[in-house]
């Protein structure tokens, strides 16, 4: 038997109860770097930007090398020159991160924007649907919301990234954090 549905939700016991410290730590950790990129989007989105940069130029190397290996030899060319484009996208991004952080806020607020149209779109041909109104509102809801970035680009290209990483560690903290002490009810059970 499970106190509070930890066992569900880890499809049976998982060996995790005895190590509930450890994800609650984590849910720590993750609820201060939120509230810590919160409290200066501009530097969180900096350094979101340069990290993206560096595993481009990572993954862009390691994709040189893979290709190098590779036989027969136009297919390894091609599988070479992927790969130094993904590097020089990153060497790029890294030479201006708040140009690069101006671009993806851009794409970004053009992709909610797009797909909150054709989520509505959808909601509409699903009428007969139970759950279609949610379909609707997460359709309305990006719609907003990219409307919003877009109307404030390019200023809002100098903290969008960080205010979505900073909410996004939060809420991954608060379920690391509820899932830990689960599991320590779980424990002592």
């Amino acid at each position: 038997m499970s106190i509070g549905g930890a066992e569900n939700l880890l499809g049976g016991r998982s060996g995790l109860e005895h190590k509930w410290g450890w994800v609650v730590a984590l849910g720590v950790f993750f609820l201060l770097a939120g509230f810590i990129a919160l409290t200066d989007e501009f530097a969180a989105t900096v350094v979101s930007v340069f990290v993206t940069g560096v595993s481009l130029i990572v993954a862009g190397v390691v994709e040189v090398i893979t290709g190098i290996q590779v036989r027969p030899w136009p297919r390894a060319l091609v599988w070479v020159l992927v790969g130094v484009g993904v590097a020089v996208a990153g060497v790029l991004i890294l030479r201006d991160p708040v140009l690069a952080a101006a671009g993806i806020t851009l794409a970004l607020g053009l992709c909610l924007l797009i797909s909150g149209v054709f989520r509505l779109i959808l909601a509409f041909q699903l009428k007969d649907a139970a759950l279609w109104p949610m379909v609707a509102l997460a359709g309305l809801l990006s719609v907003v919301v990219g409307g919003l970035i877009l109307s404030r680009w390019p200023t809002s290209s100098l903290y969008i990234i960080g205010l979505l990483l900073g909410v996004n560690l939060i809420f991954a903290g608060a379920s690391w954090l509820s899932l830990g002490l689960t599991l320590r009810k779980s424990a002592s059970a």
